[in-house]
């Protein structure tokens, strides 16, 4: 009996995905400094993260809200837009970057706090910037920690 319980336990978690960043990371052509002041103002980017990471601290400014993970990330000609989301992206690869697989997953969170913030980022990115290349991707959220650490690292 006990081992049908474990096993039912086992099946219930393993049901409930892990938690995942979604990453917007654009290559614009150049930036002005008045560039990301303003972006930062469109949107209240203001908490700084120098006192939680000491990596995302560096480059990275979070929104000022409590509903939403989310956090903008410059470096040289680079603009990272980073929101986390819990428990629907399953499957052990840190990074998944198929459209399909991505279009999946984001359907599934956008009425999670940070969705639309995530987006509204991207198109305001889009429009003002002068963009070269855009990708997306999802990230496990432990794993991508480090991934996005040593990518935007020295």
């Amino acid at each position: 009996m006990q081992v049908l319980h474990f096993s039912i336990l086992i099946l219930v978690l393993s049901c409930q995905g892990t938690r995942f960043y979604w990453e917007t990371k654009f290559e614009v052509n150049s930036r002005k400094s008045g560039d990301q002041i303003t972006l930062n103002q469109a949107f209240q980017l203001t908490k700084d993260m120098s006192s939680w990471h000491p990596v995302f601290g560096k480059y990275c400014l979070s929104l000022d809200s409590t509903k939403a993970n989310l956090f903008v990330c410059f470096k040289k000609n680079e603009i990272r837009i980073v929101s986390s989301y819990s428990g629907i992206l399953k499957g052990n690869g840190p990074i998944r970057k198929k459209p399909d697989t991505v279009r999946k997953y984001l359907n599934r969170v956008k009425e999670e706090p940070g969705f639309k913030e995530h987006w509204e980022l991207e198109k305001y990115v889009e429009k003002h910037f002068n963009v070269k290349t855009k990708d997306v991707r999802l990230l496990l959220y432990g794993p991508g920690s480090s991934i996005l650490k040593e990518e935007l690292g020295p």
